[in-house]
C-alpha cells in the first residue's frame, strides 16, 4: 500500500478503504511508518488513529497493530459520502435529500421528543429567524436547526446520514461564497 505525502487535509486512509485499496481485515502500517509515508508528525497520526478507531473504521490491538474493520456502519456511510459529488449541480439534489430525511425525522421527533427538547428546538428556530431578520446569512443557525430536528428523532443512522449531507451542503455554500 502506498500513500502520497499530505499537502492539504486529506482522508487518504478512508478513501483507500472506500476505493478498495485497503481491504477489511488488513493490517495498517505502524504509526511511525504512517508518519513517514504521509510526511506528518506522529502526533498527527495518533490523532487520526483515534478518529478512525472511534468511528469504527479500525480496531487497534495494543502490541499487535491496527486493523481495518469489516464493513461497518461508518464504512458504509463513508462509501455513501464518496458517491455524493460535491459540485454546483448537486446542490439541489443534496437539499432534496436533506428534506427527505427531515420529513421522516420531524415525524419521529414530534412523537419522541420531550418537552425540554421541544423548548430547545424552539429556541434554535427563533435564533435562526433572528439572524435572518438582521439580514445575515444564517449558515450555522440553519445547520443547528436542521441537525436538531434529526437529532430529536433519536435515530442514530438518520443522524449520521444527515451529518454527511449537511457537511456537503456547507462545503458547497462556503465554496460558493469565496
Amino acid at each position: 500500500m502506498e500513500f502520497a505525502p499530505i499537502k492539504k487535509r486529506k482522508r487518504q486512509i478512508k478513501e483507500s478503504i472506500a476505493n478498495g485499496q485497503i481491504l477489511p481485515g488488513e493490517k495498517l502500517p505502524s504509526e511511525r511508518a504512517l508518519a513517514e509515508m504521509f510526511h506528518v508528525s506522529r502526533t498527527s497520526v495518533k490523532e487520526a488513529v483515534t478518529v478512525l478507531e472511534s468511528s469504527g473504521i479500525i480496531t487497534v490491538r495494543p502490541g499487535v497493530g491496527m486493523f481495518i474493520n469489516e464493513d461497518s456502519q461508518q464504512d458504509l456511510l463513508h462509501k455513501f459520502s464518496v458517491t455524493m459529488d460535491v459540485n454546483g449541480r448537486d446542490f439541489i439534489n443534496l437539499l432534496e435529500l436533506r428534506q427527505a430525511i427531515e420529513e421522516d425525522a420531524a415525524y419521529h421527533a414530534a412523537n419522541r421528543m420531550s418537552p425540554a427538547e421541544q423548548e430547545e428546538l424552539t429556541m434554535i428556530y427563533e435564533e435562526l429567524l433572528a439572524v435572518e431578520k438582521r439580514g445575515n446569512i444564517a449558515l450555522e443557525e440553519d445547520f443547528a436547526f436542521h441537525y436538531c430536528i434529526v437529532e430529536l428523532s433519536h435515530n442514530p443512522v438518520m443522524l449520521e446520514v444527515m451529518n454527511l449531507v449537511s457537511d456537503k451542503i456547507r462545503t458547497l455554500v462556503i465554496y460558493k461564497r469565496d
